[in-house]
């Protein structure tokens, strides 16, 4: 069952336009459908309560019953929040079957040139409930309506074609094990979604574009997204059950506030493949040190506060070569305390000099000096089991 809370005074509202025909539109459904999705995000969609626009059903089942605030990839209304100046525009709203209709709608802003930045589309389902009345639904159980779902006690699989990894199940409910031992995060359910791809994943979740296909890779059909509120895993059939980087995702409940690079730098510090999307983590440290040569004006000491585009994933690889520096000179015990007492860069600055040792001016040569090691060498966590 889900927890409402009250709206907040300060809760997102979206101004919403609509390019859809309302002035003598024969089919009465699609104003009121209009309607009900312009007054829905003018409900502050980004603050958990009891709205009366979203479908009973979901938010009895969801803890956070809108998936698009919750999904783990865009985090849409947390970006609509920060961002006052985006706006929604509807596409389209139209009939896809004799219940439900798809409001496909565009989240925006618009750049000093008259050039609209374009966040994301989005798909969400109207339909009327029991009293008759149209409400709001999630992309998701429509488009995965006619996928084969199998249950492992707490954990439930939901594949787009059935082709079963017994050998991956059990690692599923092994690293579930490692969570609560090594971590106190003990998990009572847990769906994951496997998808043909990571553009399959994307349509899953309702998205039809968003901003991050501006920089993909060669190896983004392996990308994968963690909804940490709903215990949902978007993996794709590369992977399958298994997907270390986002099942270690579900401690972030729990240590909400810990810095950024130490949880980006955990979700790869237990990998049992040495690889990230694809690629070895030792030709990831690679691009990034020969990044790094290229701008000796870059200061580690201000973490990853540097714009590589995607040429690295400076994120997850200087929070690798933290966490590896707490657990080999102060042990897991630190780590644990870490993620409950480091929550900004001076406090991250502060435990490198005060446990680590390394003090505040030689934090830059200390990381440069072991991201080349790592390039050269190979870069391993420890492991899990």
């Amino acid at each position: 069952m889900a927890i409402f809370f009250s709206a907040n005074a300060f809760g997102q509202r979206i101004h919403s336009d609509s390019q859809v025909i309302l002035d003598n539109q024969k089919n009465p459904d699609i104003i009121e459908i209009n309607q009900l999705w312009k007054d829905y995000l003018a409900s502050s969609p980004d603050s958990l309560y009891n709205n009366p626009h979203w479908n009973k059903t979901e938010k009895e089942k969801f803890s956070s019953y809108d998936l698009l605030r919750s999904e783990g990839g865009l985090r849409l209304y947390s970006l609509a929040k920060d961002f006052s100046a985006v706006k929604n525009l509807v596409l389209s709203v139209k009939p896809i079957d004799d219940r439900h209709y798809d409001i496909h709608s565009m989240y925006y802003w618009m750049n000093p040139n008259d050039c609209p930045y374009i966040l994301c589309t989005t798909h969400v389902l109207a339909f009327r409930d029991k009293s008759g009345k149209f409400v709001l639904g999630n992309w998701l159980p429509y488009y995965s309506r006619n996928w084969k779902t199998v249950n492992e006690g707490v954990i439930t699989f939901h594949y787009q074609e059935y082709d079963r990894n017994n050998k991956k199940i059990k690692k599923v409910k092994e690293f579930l094990t490692f969570l609560d031992r090594e971590f106190n995060v003990k998990i009572d359910h847990l769906d994951i979604f496997i998808s043909n791809g990571f553009s399959q994943t994307q349509r899953l979740k309702g998205f039809g574009y968003d901003a991050s296909e501006t920089g993909v890779s060669d190896k983004d059909d392996l990308g994968a997204t963690t909804d940490i509120y709903n215990n949902i895993i978007y993996s794709n059939s590369a992977m399958g059950e298994y997907y270390q980087h986002e099942m270690m995702r579900l401690i972030i409940p729990k240590y909400r506030n810990a810095h950024p690079l130490l949880l980006n730098g955990l979700a790869e510090y237990y990998s049992d493949t040495a690889v990230m999307r694809g690629v070895s983590f030792q030709e990831h440290f690679r691009r990034l040190d020969k990044f790094l040569g290229e701008h000796p004006d870059i200061n580690l000491k201000e973490f990853d506060n540097f714009d590589s585009g995607n040429l690295t994933e400076s994120n997850y690889l200087i929070g690798m070569v933290i966490i590896k520096l707490i657990d080999d000179r102060c042990g897991h015990q630190k780590i644990l305390e870490a993620l409950k007492t480091v929550h900004t860069d001076d406090d991250l600055r502060n435990l490198i000099d005060k446990e680590l040792k390394i003090s505040c001016d030689n934090i830059d040569s200390v990381l440069r000096a072991l991201i080349k090691d790592y390039a050269s060498n190979g870069f391993r966590g420890r492991q899990w089991r």
